[in-house]
């Protein structure tokens, strides 16, 4: 999105959280749709391609307005994450739990329990979705990390969780300031990946 239409789909959520007359608001979000549609509509399915769900073109649209009504009823104005990022995230998060139950309900009706792995249960909260979805983002980093450096890059999370113990140097052969400065960056990137 260009730096004018956040600014101004910003403006229009503001307005919209703070209108009371109906149907005021529901013009208002109307406009914000309008703006971010076009980025939605994108987003939606090279969310679903990553997980080789696909879908017809009609359907993005609908979609679209789902996700845009689950991310605009969480988008709090006086948080620091930017609009995009914002409603992005929350978009793979809507699709990802919607479509992991449709995929669970259609195992349970068609009774196919082949790969009962693959079945996610439906207890599942925002929450924990929301962790699972990192968890996974952490696995594709590492799968496309040289062989060198995943080695590295597990020891930069076992030496995240605080206890001495888990700190340990397995990567040997490499310079120590290699080492150390590859492990550093690495935990920027952990960091980064679990908070956004």
């Amino acid at each position: 999105m260009k730096p004018d239409q956040i600014k101004k789909c910003n403006e229009l959520i503001w307005q919209h959280n703070k209108e009371e007359e109906i149907e005021k608001k529901r013009i208002i979000r109307d406009q914000a749709f309008q703006l971010l549609k076009d980025p939605m509509m994108r987003w939606i399915p090279a969310i679903l391609s990553k997980k080789s769900i696909y879908i017809q073109p009609d359907e993005i649209l609908s979609l679209s307005w789902d996700c845009f009504e689950f991310c605009l009823a969480r988008y709090k104005l006086d948080q620091s994450v930017p609009l995009p990022n914002h409603f992005h995230a929350y978009t793979r998060f809507y699709l990802m739990s919607t479509f992991v139950r449709k995929n669970k309900e259609i195992n349970v009706n068609s009774g196919n329990e082949e790969n009962p792995i693959e079945t996610i249960s439906e207890t599942f909260s925002e929450g924990d979705l929301e962790a699972i979805f990192h968890l996974d983002e952490l696995k594709q980093f590492h799968a496309c990390l040289p062989s060198d450096y995943k080695i590295i890059f597990e020891d930069a999370i076992l030496s995240m969780s605080g206890q001495m113990k888990d700190r340990v140097r397995r990567k040997e052969g490499m310079p120590f300031g290699q080492y150390t400065e590859a492990k550093k960056v690495f935990k920027y990137v952990i960091d980064y990946l679990l908070r956004r």
